[in-house]
């Protein structure tokens, strides 16, 4: 899921001037669309503007409660490596999944079955294998003479292992308040969130939605781009779906109407709880009908 923007900037814990001046620090992606003034960053832009918002509340940590923002998806022991203590846990950590190993280097098949991860994927459902199988590539390296092709013939040492935690921090943002993640809204917050929206809509010009940024790259594994464009609920909307890139271009040159659009989308079953939610199986489901277009 992406961190709360919409929430935080209702809440006047992020103020309209702060979030636009993040956006205009982050590079962009020069754009290809017929609005020439339509801006786009790429993953790694996408990535400096969450962290510059984390920054901004890391700073009033001590005076404010509340104003959380939380740098890394699992309730339980986080494997997040901002602090010493945290390098030193991961460091322990690696040192016990490795024991066996003479080359002291981690093993695909290891990794997978660290409690961490394990819990993650099988129990929480919060991590897709095909995520996980991204986030080894991008930490793990390719034994000498083995097929590159062939993730499980990878390894991975000590400062793989810790770039490794922190994609995953990547990934994962939470708001701590929100303990529920099935997308029903909490009725008696009802009033309260009205009365923040009236407060919040005379400070901003700009919609919300467009405050968001798209995620411009192509043939990303459909786990991965759920976990990028979904709301803090972990489900995505059509307000969420206008943060993928390419789905925006497939419309923009005519390969898909927005009929044909709206007609996918209806023929999807609907998360838990909510009329016109997707949660990652119907995402999945969505995502498979258009590409069989």
């Amino acid at each position: 899921g992406v961190p709360s923007i919409r929430d935080m900037l209702e809440q006047g814990d992020l103020l309209p001037k702060e979030l636009s001046q993040i956006w205009n620090s982050a590079p962009k992606f020069p754009s290809e669309e017929a609005d020439a003034t339509l801006e786009k960053i790429d993953v790694d832009s996408f990535i400096q503007v969450f962290r510059d918002i984390d920054d901004l509340f890391e700073e009033d940590d001590e005076d404010e409660e509340g104003d959380v923002v939380a740098a890394k998806a699992p309730p339980s022991d986080s494997t997040v490596a901002d602090t010493d203590d945290d390098v030193d846990e991961l460091k322990e950590t690696f040192a016990k999944l490795t024991i066996n190993n003479n080359d002291k280097m981690l093993t695909f098949n290891q990794l997978r079955q660290w409690e961490e991860i394990k819990s993650l994927i099988e129990e929480e459902g919060m991590l897709g294998d095909d995520e996980f199988e991204t986030l080894w590539k991008g930490a793990a390296t390719v034994k000498d003479g083995s097929d590159d092709t062939a993730t499980n013939e990878w390894s991975m040492d000590l400062t793989g292992f810790l770039k490794f935690n922190d994609a995953l921090d990547d990934l994962f943002v939470f708001d701590e308040e929100d303990d529920d993640d099935d997308g029903i809204v909490d009725e008696d917050s009802d009033d309260d969130v009205a009365d923040e929206e009236d407060e919040t809509e005379d400070e901003t010009e700009m919609p919300i939605a467009a405050s968001l940024p798209v995620i411009t790259e192509y043939d990303l594994p459909p786990g991965v781009l759920f976990s990028q464009i979904a709301n803090e609920n972990y489900l995505v909307g059509t307000t969420e779906l206008q943060r993928w890139g390419e789905l925006n271009d497939m419309i923009s040159t005519g390969d898909l109407t927005e009929a044909e659009l709206a007609t996918l989308f209806g023929n999807v079953a609907k998360a838990p709880g909510t009329k016109d939610m997707l949660d990652e199986d119907g995402f999945l489901e969505f995502y498979d009908a258009i590409d069989a277009l």
